[in-house]
């Protein structure tokens, strides 16, 4: 059993985790814990039906129709607070490294002339994203498709990958539509949109799934790694809130693979990149604490959490072209 570990590569144990996730939410959840989860999806279908039929005898409006999002235990936020902070924070804070080593930055100048184009990027997100919510989702969407089908290559052609991308960002739209509608409107897009753009995601994930369906040959020639990992992705939008299951992903596959691609193509000073990432990650814990405790001083936690998304948005827009052309591209 032993020697069949070790054949195990990395990108097969990061599956191997994001599998024993899922298998620990489904158990917890038979043993009423819940992770952020409203109701299965079996269940949410019969509700839905049933609040349908008493719309039609006026008992109820609406505006019912659509629930609130089940809130995120408060251990349940430390959990994915940490796994941000350990994968997440990191994966971002590389980018002022990988900067000096590929553009390459070697004056002042240079440095924080990058700083001021890259601060420049993220703020022009989020003024396009405050004046056109739902087409920069949509921007973004298709630049995040590019970005994470590289989270597969290992174990399928081009168009599979970009195909998985896909499936995985339009899931929770088909699976968790009230939760998703929900946070688009934190998103500052309107009600009208929000319920459109679940709409059209869901029919993409369904047509993503018929697809993938029909190239089971080539899924299973792979290996079947893969396809474990797609049933822990539909375990974990099941039975826990898409905020779990995003963060997991994002975390052990996404995070992870690319931190250690990084360390491996770093050949010289790999402990000041792990001093400097230490720096980052102290700094960013002192900002996180000092927001939380303004937040629950003043009362601006609806605004916090808004401004929250929309800024990891920005943020991510230059993360994701600066490593498509100066990482994997090298």
């Amino acid at each position: 059993m032993l020697n069949n570990i070790s054949h195990i590569n990395s990108r097969q144990m990061q599956t191997l985790i994001i599998c024993i996730c899922a298998l620990i939410v489904c158990f917890t959840y038979l043993l009423g814990i819940e992770f952020g989860s409203s109701t299965p999806i079996v269940e949410f279908f019969s509700a839905e039906k049933k609040q349908f039929a008493m719309q039609l005898e006026g008992l109820v409006d609406n505006n019912s129709l659509v629930r609130d999002s089940p809130e995120l235990p408060l251990w349940l936020m430390y959990v994915l607070g940490v796994l941000i902070m350990l994968f997440g924070v990191p994966h971002g804070a590389l980018d002022f490294d990988l900067a000096t080593r590929k553009i390459p930055l070697h004056t002042r100048t240079q440095k924080c002339g990058f700083m001021f184009l890259y601060s420049l990027l993220a703020s022009t997100c989020v003024v396009l994203w405050y004046y056109l919510p739902a087409l920069m989702l949509c921007v973004f969407l298709a630049i995040s498709i590019w970005h994470f089908a590289a989270d597969w290559e290992l174990y399928l052609p081009t168009y599979l990958c970009l195909l998985t991308a896909l499936w995985i960002l339009t899931l929770p739209a088909l699976l968790q539509p009230e939760v998703f509608i929900n946070i688009l409107s934190m998103l500052w897009i309107s009600s009208k949109e929000g319920h459109f753009l679940q709409w059209v995601f869901s029919l993409i994930s369904v047509i993503c799934t018929l697809v993938l369906l029909l190239n089971w040959r080539t899924l299973i020639n792979k290996g079947y790694s893969y396809v474990f990992e797609l049933i822990a992705y539909l375990l974990l939008l099941t039975f826990s809130h898409v905020l779990v299951f995003f963060t997991l992903y994002f975390c052990i596959i996404h995070s992870a693979s690319y931190l250690m691609r990084y360390y491996r193509n770093i050949t010289q000073q790999k402990i000041y990149l792990i001093m400097q990432i230490s720096g980052i990650m102290l700094l960013t814990v002192i900002l996180g604490a000092s927001i939380v405790f303004f937040s629950q001083s003043y009362g601006i936690e609806t605004h916090f959490y808004t401004w929250l998304f929309v800024g990891l948005f920005a943020l991510t827009t230059p993360h994701m072209l600066l490593v498509e052309k100066y990482f994997k591209a090298n």
